[in-house]
């Protein structure tokens, strides 16, 4: 789904307008209907009282719709409007004089914003201040949103949380949402921020009026989400064989870290390479062979690290990472990959990439397609440190271009960017999954998919989808707060199920 700046949705409302003789309340009316839409399957009308914050712009315009269509389903409705602009919009305006009678109302305007007593409430709307937002907070509103905060209600987010620039996601003081409503259109703020505080959990709310414009909107940025996956995904040949599932090799583990490679292959076995083999310190060979008896586990010289060894031609896909260690041996392993290796497409993560920080200039030592998957840690410590995520984002759109190497920017809110510089991001996991060895489980579902034959940019994305949806089956049943980096490899099979029956739903 294509990700647009506010530049691009400027230039959808006029298109509509223009070409189907809607007038901007139409669009509002429309919007209130596509939000109420979602919000209905969150908070049911029993003993819920909804507070709605409104601006005075066009965003309090669409609270106040939102607040009539929510009192004709009988929930129980009040509405806080502060005047943030000197002047009402005609937009607001019109809504306002429409607003049921049976709705209690305030409005204060932004000089009495610090002696606003906040009405009890279960759920907070938060339709205040919206995309148009374009200058930093006053000092008044960051009190006033910091209040907000503190009331640990429910909010759910109108299109965009109040505080939250749309196209930079920069933002010091914001309303923190639980839900964000997307409406008609994703935004870029959604993917640039920091932390998931930014947007909670996001739903999408179709605008069928919108559907048309977007699609003539050009874009390098796109959101991930089980179309796209299962758009890459292959189907199964009832005549291959092992060998035609794919070989992979991975390499690392190192003293007190060889349960990382056991996540590793077993989530590249789960994801359906025919053969993984496993080469490991001698250390820990017996326990990978008693833990992992479907895996290959090839025997190091050394009995605490990984140096340089010599695989088979009939590799298909190799790892490097997963548990290494950052010694001498394990550089010149990586050395010696890179020097021979030309054509086996490749995963680089964890250890291997905080030795790739040290050297000059590693990017042009690398011959063969390959993916790194960097946690914000490991990028900055490989390309310098950044203050805001979308610089990350546009240093590596164009290392991506000019390298051609994948990068998988892991995250809760994960960015991908591919040599032909479009960025794909996905949030569609759990909290759960910000534990030990979760990054294990990804790079081995990767280089599974890599084995099998997709290309990088394929097994990316492919990847990342598969390891989110793994893990939100695994939350469904252990809990978030439980979630172990082992839950997440027995639900890749689950994630499968889950891809091939929304392919049948929705190709038949």
């Amino acid at each position: 789904m294509k990700i647009l700046q506010k530049k691009d949705i400027i230039q959808i409302e006029m298109e509509i307008k223009l070409s189907n003789h809607l007038t901007d309340s139409d669009l509002i009316d429309e919007a209130a209907n596509s939000f109420i839409m979602q919000f209905t399957k969150i908070v049911d009308n029993t003993n819920k009282h909804i507070l709605i914050l409104c601006g005075n712009g066009k965003n309090g315009a669409d609270g106040l719709s939102i607040a009539n269509l929510l009192a004709r389903k009988d929930y129980s409705v009040e509405v806080l409007i502060i005047g943030i602009a000197t002047n009402d919009s005609v937009f607001f305006t019109e809504k306002l004089s429409h607003l049921y009678s049976s709705i209690h109302y305030q409005y204060f305007n932004i000089q009495e914003i610090n002696n606003i007593n906040i009405p009890q409430h279960h759920i907070l709307i938060d339709s205040f201040l919206g995309t148009g937002l374009n200058r930093p907070l006053s000092d008044e509103l960051n009190n006033f949103i910091n209040r907000i905060n503190a009331l640990k209600s429910t909010v759910i987010a109108v299109d965009i949380a109040s505080g939250v620039f749309c196209d930079e996601g920069k933002s010091n003081t914001f309303i923190r949402p639980n839900f964000t409503i997307a409406l008609g259109t994703i935004k870029q703020a959604y993917f640039l921020s920091d932390s998931i505080d930014f947007i909670g959990k996001l739903i999408y709310a179709e605008m069928q009026s919108f559907s048309v414009p977007i699609s003539k909107i050009s874009t390098n940025n796109i959101w991930i989400d089980i179309y796209e996956a299962t758009n890459i995904l292959k189907p199964l040949n009832r005549l291959t064989h092992k060998y035609l599932n794919g070989s992979t090799l991975i390499a690392g583990g190192s003293y007190g870290m060889a349960g990382c490679m056991k996540l590793a292959g077993e989530a590249a076995l789960r994801t359906g390479s025919g053969i993984v083999h496993l080469h490991v310190p001698y250390g820990s060979v017996d326990f990978l062979q008693s833990s992992l008896p479907e895996a290959i586990v090839q025997m190091d010289d050394n009995k605490y690290g990984v140096g340089p060894f010599d695989y088979s031609n009939r590799i298909n896909a190799i790892a490097i990472g997963p548990g290494m260690g950052r010694k001498n041996k394990q550089s010149e392993l990586i050395t010696d990959i890179f020097e021979k290796n030309d054509k086996i497409p490749m995963v680089i993560d964890a250890d291997a990439l905080n030795i790739l920080a040290n050297w000059k200039e590693w990017s042009g030592k690398i011959k063969c397609p390959a993916i790194i998957t960097p946690h914000k840690g490991e990028f900055d410590r490989l390309f310098g440190g950044f203050e805001f995520q979308i610089d990350r984002i546009s240093f590596m759109r164009k290392f991506s271009v000019d390298t051609g190497i994948v990068i998988v920017l892991k995250g809760a809110d994960t960015a991908i960017s591919t040599p032909d510089g479009n960025i794909y991001y996905s949030n569609s996991g759990n909290c759960g999954m910000a534990t030990a060895g979760s990054g294990d489980v990804l790079t081995g579902i990767i280089a599974g998919l890599l084995a099998q034959g997709y290309n990088t940019v394929e097994a990316a994305l492919l990847g990342t989808q598969l390891h989110s949806v793994a893990g939100n089956f695994a939350a469904d049943k252990m809990g978030e707060r439980s979630l172990l980096a082992g839950d997440i490899v027995q639900h890749i099979g689950m994630a499968y199920q889950f891809f091939e029956e929304f392919i049948k739903l929705n190709r038949l």
